[in-house]
This record gives C-alpha cells, structure tokens and sequence, in this order.
C-alpha cells in the first residue's frame, strides 16, 4: 500500500500513516482524520519506503490536489468524489471501492467540506445545540451565540447572558473540533485532549465530579490519552479514542452509556463499551446513544421512546449496544437532542431515518413514526442532513437546501410562518450549501464559503438584541425592511389601543400592497398568519394611498376609489359589511369625485374627496365618541360629511376615536375620542373644532395619549397627559424641544415619537424600552438622532413599541424596536428566509 504519512506538530493537519479514518458527517459537520491525534509514530508504522515525510511549520498544512492514479492512496476502499479520485489529506474515506468512476461521494475533515472537500473560508467547525451556537474559527478563536446555556463557561464571571450577536469567547485555542451538547460542551485539542464544560449535574462532563458545574474547559479525567471524536448529548456524553475504543459517561437512567446495566445514578468518569470492539463513528440524542463499528454496521443502546433504537422488534430499552441494521455500507451518523431516533447515511449517499415523525419531520409524507431505518426520499443523494425536534433540513449532493416538517416559526425557509409541509420543500435556489443544523424551532445551514445563514425562530437574537425586561430580542438601529426595498410607504398597525403594533404594510413604487407580522383578517396567502418578510397581498387592487387601523386596512385605487378589508364594528362602509376578508369598495358620496386623501382609526375611517378644485371630508365606520364629526354618536355604514362641510380639506389623520384634519389655509381641527388641543383634556367632540392655538400646520399625528404637530416655522407641539412625549400635561398644543425646529414631519405613538427634519435626518424621544427610538441602546432620550445618522429619510411611522421610516429615491423601507411577532417585517422573531448571521452583517 502506497500512502502520506503526517507527522502532527505545531497544529499540522495532515494524512495518517494508514490513511484509515473516520468521523461525524461531511463539511464542518465532521471530525479530523485519525492521524491528527496520534502519538509519534511506532518504528512500525513508519518503516514504509515508499512514505513521503512532510516537514512541519508553524500553519496548517494540508494537500490541495488528489494524489495521481500512478501513486494511489488507500484510504479505507481507497477513492471518493464523482469521478472517484485517489484519497487526499482533505478527505477521511470515500465511497468507490474498486476504483471505477461512479456516483460516489467524500467523507471530509473539519474546516473542509462537499463532494470534493473544498475548503472552508472561516469555520474549522460550527456547533449548535437548542438555542446556542458556537464558530471555531480557522485562527483558533471561538465565537458563540444565544442563551447562555452554553457559551456562559467563556464569561469571565460566569454569570448568565444572552448574546445576540457572533461574540468572541476564546482567541487563539489549540482545538480542533468543538462540539455542544444540551447544557454543556466539549472540545478536542491538536493533541488529542478531551475538555468538557458547562452543567455537570450527571456527570456528563467526565472530570470525576457531579452536580457542580465549571466554566473552565477541564480535562477528561479517564480513557485513552488521545481522542478522536465526541459527542455531547443531553445529560449524557460519548466519545472514540484515537485506538478506535468508545467511551460514554454521564447520566444512565435507560442504559445509554452503553454498559450492560441500568444506573439511576450518574458515572462521572468515562465508561469503556464493547471492549476490544473497533468504532469509528458515534452520536448522541436526549436518552439514547448510537454507534458505527469499522465494518460499517449500525448500533444503538438506551431509551426506546418512538422507536428511537431503530429495531421494530424490540420495544425495550437497550443497556448494551445491539445492532439493528443488516446493512454494511453506512457512511456516517446524524443525532440530535431533540429528536427520538436519528438518520445515517449510506456511502451511496441515501439517507436513512428512524423514530420520531409527529410532526413530518422526516419528509415522508405522513407523520408515521419510523421503527426501523427508512429510506428517505429513495433514489436522492444527500450531501449533509440534520433532524430538529419538529423540522429537518438536508442539502442534496447538487448543493439546493431542502426542508420538511413545522412551520410554526419559518423553519421551512419558504417565507412564512405556516403552513407545515409534510413533504421535503426546496429552499430558495442557491446551490451552494455545504452543511445543515437543525434544533427545535430553528436551523443554521452553511455555505461553502463559510458563511452562516438563520432559519427560524431566533435563537438569541441573531443580529438583533436579547431584553430581559421584555424578555424578547429587539432591534435597536433601523434594519431593512426584508422584500420591502421597493415600498415608498409604510404603516403600522396596533391589534389595539392597549398592545403592540400586530403588523406593518406598505406600498410599492408599482402601487402593490406588501403586508408582515401577525395578521388578522387579511392575511396575504391562505394559511399564512405570520410572516417575518413583506409578503405581496395577492389580491389588493393597485392602490396609490394606504391606511389601516388595529383590524381594518384601506387603499385608494388609482381611479379614486376606496377599498377595504377587514372588520368595523359600525360597518366598512359598503352599507351593508361590518367584516370581510375580501376587499370591499366603499360606497363613494354622490357627485364628490374621487378619494385622494385617507385615514383609518380603530373602527372608523375618513377620506378627502375631490371634485375640481373642492375636497370635502367625508368618514363612516363607528361613532360613539363622535369620530364622524357628523354632530352624532350614530354609527355609519355609508360614508357620512363631516359637520362643517369645509370644501378646503388637505389632509386627514386617525388614530383610536379620534380624528384631526388640515385645511388649506394650514388651520388644524380635531374631534372625536381623546386629547383634541381644544382647551380641555378628555373632552368628546362630535364635530370639528380648531385647536385652541391657532397657527399654521403642516403635520399632525395621534398617538395613544397625546397629538403633535409640526408647525409651517418646523417647530413641534404637542399636547395630552404627561409622559415620555410630553413633560408636562397640556389640554392645548405646546411647544416641545424648544431649541430644536426645521422640523417638517411627526408620528406619535404610545410613549414615544418621532419626527423628520428638512435635511432629511430622523429624530426621536420618549421610551426606549424596546428600542424603538433607533439609537443603538435602551437609553430614553429627550430628542436624538437615530443611529445610523442618514440623511435620505422622507417619513416615520411610530407605532407603539416599534417605528418604520421610508427612505427618499427608492431605497426602501427600514424597522426597528420590538419584533416579538414578526411585525418589523426586517425577517427578526422568524426567520422564514435564510438570513447570514456569521460572520456578521451587524
């Protein structure tokens, strides 16, 4: 046999001198070949003449062409790849047997990765478990992510935190391979040591201790002096020696040490199984372990719950490893905590999976368990495969990005939240994923470049940041608004007066309707109740204004019609509906012309309609606190004019009850509901009354508990009860910011506002408990810019926990604030759509 040997020094990646090695699954998935751990060399070993000695250096170092097929390496059965290329030090053994060209594919190392082992351009390995993360990066540095579950073993203090963001932990460590389990993590250095970390109240860092947990990577105390692979599970731990021994330790409540005994105590060291037996591939799931011998037969032994031991014929738990599989041929193991059962590949690249399906996370079309290994979508080469508690994810030899299961939180990388599918769905087109990591509600999957991408509920933020206040992530800088680069207007609307904003619409340059969050009665598409991302509402006309209010959203059509669609308690102005999840055409006054202008309140609407050179006001919906301004608390299911019948109408506002209009002539009227500026607070009008300050306005907006303007001197005024907004309680408008103007736009909302100046640059103040003011931090502010300190900015809108602003000449639409249900629309909450969060775009 004609081989490279590697000598391991001063971090070398290089060949074994058999050339024979395992490991976990391809790309950064997987654990280095054999070689790198081993001791120097035996006179045995090393007696070959036909070896080549590589010289050390002070880099890694490892071949970057396969050998010639004069000079064959044998790895195992010797080839890999398509076109089945000799064995390189990129590739632990591949599929080919005899040589022949074939369908076969690579079994690769740390830090490279695909059919033929390209490297990797950041990560040496990627980590995940439930809600934390962890990158090993190329130089030795360790970035985490998430609860702090796991990356709290590197805070210097030790205490709990939630980061948000790819956060250095360690620089420049000697390890190779770093792998996370449930609470705890391990991590294997260029000299084979084994370190474990975190919770300990099993026994499952195997440091002779339990029940005390560390934050200082400690030494395994027992097993051989190298190790080749581990794998942390739930209250358990297993892992293979360099001599190819497997050892677990840890809890054993349902014998998945492996031991041949049930022990409801934990064993704190680790535990030899199957003496004398030769392993090359082993993994962990919550109650139950998995194994792969060199011969390339399956193992199993520990819990049984959902078929997880893959053996239909045996319902009980296992204290010893039993074999529950005929075939010869597996490549390599997939376990997750989460999930009751596990998946292995073949070395033809057919996937195989077994236990729990409740959910279809296995893509078969049901949601059957599987009691035995099944053939997942027969005749697909799989590159890589990851199963979750409730979705799976799995990248296909052509590198496209498939998942199947639930959709409750975007897991499916479709755009959405909901529906489930039951069946494998492609995500997107790219077809340059290398690698997949499923959890419970979320998945992280990789790129051959490296880069990291999100799906799914957030796990710690992922560029946003974690508030133990609210206890929800937030965004604290104005993040784009994801498929919303074309929309030139945005609106938020609240559920109610008493809760956050539920979710945000927008237009489009081209006049469609773009909605995102938690919809009510109009969602975009058919069982879609959520969405993370601007989604086009199929069937909105093409409208040129857009309004809404808590249950209810309104457009003016390019023909100066106004349709509608949602629910009015007083009707939606058809005469006839209070609700409808289709659009209903709101009957037009006679003789009045076309809609131009538009406001929605809670269960009220007002339009301005003009006819030659008159706009009159006319509104419809409820009116009990006189939000008509028709001089009655009557309701309307038709429109109705308001009191005065100005013809000099130029802009109408709502918010709740309550209504406010400009005229012409820059006079400000309000009525209705709320603090109208009229001299008394809390005072119901039904007819329009001018603001008891008389000047000349060119923008009002309602919020929740008090009214501001801007003025045509761009000074601010507000009015209402004292709070962030405004400092002292006002019946009338008063001057706000005294030393600040050239103001020329405000949007107030529950305790904060903001506002544009003429140059184009967004202010804002008041509360700041979820970010909503933009500017990087929780500080409550009187007036400050927001962080990002651009100068494009044509108009905000403040809900009442969040704010969107449009930018000037087409650049889009930006969020920021609280994201609890998607209703920034910046792809945060769910992540329904690849998103890159390593390395950081933040």
């Amino acid at each position: 046999m004609v081989c490279l040997r590697s000598v391991f020094a001063a971090s070398l990646l290089l060949l074994s001198s058999s050339c024979a090695s395992s490991g976990d699954g391809n790309g950064p998935g997987s654990e280095p070949p054999e070689s790198m751990l081993q001791a120097p060399e035996s006179p045995e070993s090393s007696a070959s003449t036909t070896e080549e000695v590589v010289e050390s250096s002070d880099e890694p170092q490892l071949m970057d062409e396969p050998f010639s097929e004069a000079e064959p390496v044998v790895c195992d059965d010797g080839f890999f790849g398509a076109q089945c290329q000799a064995c390189t030090s990129r590739c632990l053994y591949g599929t080919c047997d005899d040589g022949a060209e074939g369908s076969g594919g690579c079994r690769c190392f740390e830090g490279w990765a695909g059919d033929s082992c390209e490297r990797l351009a950041a990560v040496l390995s990627f980590s995940h478990q439930e809600d934390e993360s962890c990158v090993l990066e190329l130089d030795g540095d360790v970035a985490c992510w998430g609860p702090s579950n796991l990356e709290v073993v590197f805070l210097e203090d030790g205490g709990e935190e939630r980061l948000s963001l790819p956060t250095q932990m360690l620089t420049a460590t000697d390890y190779q391979v770093l792998r996370l389990g449930e609470d705890h993590g391990c991590a294997i250095d260029s000299a084979g040591a084994l370190e474990c970390w975190g919770r300990n109240a099993s026994g499952e860092l195997g440091i002779g201790t339990s029940g005390q947990a560390t934050i200082v990577p400690t030494r395994v105390s027992a097993g051989p002096d190298a190790w080749l692979k581990v794998a942390p599970g739930g209250g358990h731990s297993c892992a293979i020696g360099v001599d190819r021994s497997l050892w677990c330790w840890g809890s054993n409540s349902y014998g998945q040490l492996g031991i041949g005994a049930t022990d409801e105590s934990s064993i704190a060291t680790p535990q030899a199984v199957a003496v004398g037996e030769e392993w090359v591939d082993v993994a962990t799931a919550d109650d139950v372990s998995y194994g792969m011998k060199k011969d390339g037969t399956l193992w199993s032994w520990g819990s049984n719950s959902d078929g997880a031991l893959g053996d239909p014929n045996n319902t009980e738990a296992q204290s010893e490893p039993m074999r529950f599989s005929s075939e010869t041929d597996w490549l390599f193991l997939i376990a997750t905590e989460e999930q009751e059962g596990a998946c292995a590949l073949k070395k033809d690249r057919s996937l195989w999976c077994w236990g729990r399906n409740d959910d279809g996370q296995l893509g078969t079309g049901d949601e059957e368990d599987l009691l035995a290994p099944t053939e997942i979508l027969p005749g697909t080469q799989w590159m890589s495969f990851s199963v979750g508690e409730d979705t799976s994810c799995g990248v296909k030899m052509d590198g496209t990005l498939w998942c199947s299961g639930d959709n409750g939180d975007g897991e499916l990388g479709q755009g959405t939240v909901g529906p489930d599918s039951l069946v494998f769905l492609q995500v997107g087109t790219d077809t340059d994923w290398i690698d997949a990591h499923s959890s419970n509600d979320h998945h992280y999957v990789i790129k051959s470049s490296g880069e990291i991408f999100a799906l799914g509920e957030e796990a710690g933020g992922m560029g946003g940041v974690f508030s133990e206040q609210v206890d929800e992530v937030l965004l604290l800088e104005p993040q784009p608004v994801f498929n919303g680069a074309d929309l030139t207007s945005v609106v938020l609307l609240p559920n109610d007066g008493w809760q956050e904003t539920q979710f945000g619409c927008g237009l489009s340059s081209t006049g469609q309707t773009k909605c995102w969050g938690e919809f009510a009665e109009f969602a975009p598409e058919p069982d879609v109740e959520q969405s993370s991302q601007a989604r086009v509402v199929d069937d909105a006309p093409v409208f040129t204004r857009l309004a809404g209010g808590s249950d209810t959203i309104c457009g003016i059509t390019e023909a100066g019609a106004i349709q509608c669609r949602g629910a009015f308690d007083g009707g939606l102005g058809d005469g006839t509906a209070t609700e409808s999840g289709s659009w209903i055409t709101v009957t037009a006054p006679v003789d009045r012309g076309g809609a131009v202008e538009l406001a929605v309140g809670d269960d009220h609407a007002c339009a301005i309609f003009q006819k030659n050179a008159e706009r009159t006001l006319w509104c419809w919906g409820s009116n009990g606190d006189g939000s008509l301004g028709d001089n009655s608390d009557v309701d309307r299911a038709t429109v109705v004019q308001e009191n005065s019948q100005a013809t000099d109408w130029q802009e109408v506002f709502a918010f709740s009850s309550q209504t406010c209009a400009l005229q012409e002539s820059g006079a400000a009227f309000c009525w209705g509901g709320g603090e109208l500026g009229r001299g008394v607070l809390s005072d119901d009008r039904d007819i329009p009354g001018e603001l008891s300050s008389a000047s000349t306005w060119i923008s009002l907006s309602i919020g929740e508990y008090n009214t501001c303007g801007v003025k045509s001197d761009g000074t601010l005024w507000c009015w209402g009860i004292q709070n962030e907004i405004l400092s002292v309680e006002s019946d009338e408008p008063r001057r706000v910011h005294d030393s600040e103007s050239s103001f020329q736009q405000v949007s107030v909302g529950e305790n904060h506002a903001c506002a544009v100046k003429t140059d184009d640059t967004l202010w804002c103040w008041g509360e700041n408990d979820y970010g909503q003011l933009g500017s990087s931090d929780f500080s409550a502010t009187a007036l400050t810019q927001e962080a990002s300190a651009s100068s494009d900015w044509s108009e905000v809108t403040v809900g009442l926990t969040s704010t969107c602003a449009v930018k000037k000449d087409g650049a889009g639409a930006y969020c920021w604030g609280s994201s609890e249900v998607g209703q920034l629309g910046t792809n945060f909450h769910w992540i329904a759509s690849p998103r890159q969060i390593y390395p950081s775009l933040n």
